[in-house]
Formats: C-alpha cells, structure tokens, sequence
C-alpha cells in the first residue's frame, strides 16, 4: 500500500476530530418566512448523531443529500467520532441523542447496566460467504488457508473482545475449529496490511475498504466470519437512551421512519452509495467503485441480534444473554 493511499483510508476511518458537530436534540431556528409568499417553512428537530465515516452509514448520508430526514422533519448533525468506543458514553451522557454501533458493543453497554437500545437498522452482511463487506485475510501463499489453519496463529481485530473476534470465533466454531488457539492482536485497521506484510500477524479480520486494498496487494481472504457467523447477521444498528425513547416519541418516529426510507433508497440505488462514499468517507473513487457494500436492512433482526448476545456471553463478553433480551427497543 503506498503512503498516499495509506493516508486517504487512514483519514477516512478515523475522523479528523474526536467528536464534532453540535447542536445535540435542539430545534432548528425559527421556521423562516418567505417574503415573496409570506408562507414559512417547516421546522426542523435538530438531531446530533455519533457516526463513524464508514461503509455502514452510507444510507444516513444519502437520506440527509436526498432530503429525506427533512422530509421527516429532521436536521441531523453528525457528530465524527475518531472511533465507535466513544459514541456509547456520549450518548449516555447527553452529549447526542443518537449514535452507531454495533450489536456486541451494545450488548456489552446492557449487560452493563446501561440503559441504551437498539432503535433502527444500520447494515447487515451479505450472508454471502467470500463475498461480505468483512472477512479475514492471509497472505497469497500463507499457511493460513482456512478456520482450521487459524489456529495457533497471530490475528489482528481493530478493536479487541467486540465484535470481529466475536464472530470469528463463531465461525471457526461452525468449521469445528477451536477459537481458543487464537491469538487476537490490536491493530488499527489503516496499519493492518503492513503488519501482515512484515509477518508481526498472520492473518488480519479487515471490513471495507481494507478488503478490497489488501486484496489489491496480493492478499486472500480466508474466512467471510460476518456471513458464516449467523444467518443475516445484524452487524451495526442506531440507538438511543430510554430517556430519549420514552420522552420524545415523535422524534423517534420520524428518525425511524426517516432511516427506513433511506435505507431503502441506498439498497436501491448502490452507485448512489458508492458515490456518496467518496464525498464523507473520502474514500478513493476507484476503490469506492469496487468495495463490496454492507446489506442495508428496513428492519432490525432480532433473531440476529439474539445470536450476537449469545457469541457474546459464549466468548466471556457479557454474564448472561438473557439479560439483553430487551436490547431492542419496541
């Protein structure tokens, strides 16, 4: 990977500041009045959101250019977070209303005590196996070859005891091989093909655009673990605190009904998406024309969501499963 290309992909995962935007949960500004109809136009609720600039939130950016959320009576205000550890606490203390994250990392804020929930879909897998927008990848003429291999090996995760080794595990599980013997390593995921190519892992679990750039640089993937974890694998969704769901009804309505929309507007338009990635992502156009997308549901999948809670309590993430049930909100 050349450093320019390192750059682009390194900016566009981690953000260029920790959280911004403003404006959290605040009315837009009094609705304006045309001075040529003397008619005033809708006002809008102003809604801080915590993203991160990745493949997964394609639609959240489409719906606000197409003027769907406006649509809906929403001005949302993402707020780019440098990385997804930090949305959770910001979104328990006020700091937004909204954020994204993954299923483990929410079922792990539950078990926890925290009072968040799931309130709308984000992105999903494929299903597809060697064709997911998240895999795990080995050199060209690497021992590793499949779940088995990985075994006893070195394999870096962006983030540890969350939801890539999560469902790694899982997948070597279903392939009857023994996710113990694994070695998980932190590595962010811009640094990862160097530290595959300079043999300090052996394997690397890397979601879009990563796949698409270490497959560019000779790399193969190994094991498609979002879409052999569980049949359509809820991987990332938007929630919200009881207190926001309990006190502002109207507003959740039409997030949600504004979210459903838009995601149904990228599944149907993906060179809208591939496009739109390169304008908050600023994803490389060549590169954004061949990632393979994440699915965007209409809906959140329960059963998925299930599963994920119980990989999590398997691998020691969180005490109970049961104790999650809830975790999507009504």
């Amino acid at each position: 990977m050349n450093s320019q290309t390192r750059l682009v992909l390194g900016t566009a995962l981690a953000g260029s500041l920790l959280l911004t935007g403003c404006g959290a949960g605040q009315p837009a500004a009094p609705p304006a009045t045309s001075a040529a109809s003397g008619e005033e136009t809708q006002q809008l609720t102003e809604i801080g959101i915590g993203v991160l600039p990745i493949v997964d939130v394609a639609p959240l950016y489409l719906g606000m250019k197409q003027g769907i959320f406006e649509k809906h009576g929403i001005k949302l205000v993402p707020q780019i977070a440098q990385g997804g550890a930090v949305i959770v606490p910001a979104v328990t203390s006020g700091q937004m209303q909204i954020g994204f994250s993954n299923v483990t990392s929410l079922a792990i804020a539950r078990d926890k005590g925290l009072r968040v929930k799931i309130i709308a879909p984000a992105s999903g897998s494929t299903g597809v196996d060697g064709a997911d927008y998240t895999a795990v990848m080995a050199k060209k003429d690497s021992a590793v070859t499949d779940a088995k291999s990985l075994e006893g090996k070195r394999v870096a995760v962006n983030t540890m005891n969350n939801i890539l080794d999560s469902t790694v595990s899982a997948s070597m599980r279903k392939k009857g091989a023994d996710p113990t013997k694994v070695k998980f390593v932190e590595v962010p995921f811009p640094d990862m093909a160097a530290q595959l190519e300079a043999g300090n892992v052996d394997a690397i679990v890397v979601s879009e655009p990563f796949v698409t750039v270490a497959e560019d640089e000779g790399n193969v993937q190994v094991l498609s673990n979002y879409a052999l974890a569980t049949e359509d694998l809820t991987v990332a969704t938007y929630f919200a605190t009881e207190e926001f769901i309990q006190n502002e009804p109207q507003t959740l309505a039409a997030f949600r009904a504004a979210v459903v929309e838009s995601q149904e507007f990228a599944t149907a338009n993906p060179d809208k998406v591939r496009q739109i990635l390169t304008e908050y992502t600023k994803m490389d156009k060549s590169v954004a024309e061949r990632v393979t997308l994440a699915t965007y549901p209409a809906s959140v999948n329960k059963v998925a969501v299930a599963d994920v809670a119980q990989m999590a309590e398997t691998d020691g993430l969180i005490k109970d499963a049961e104790k999650v049930s809830d975790l999507v909100a009504e």
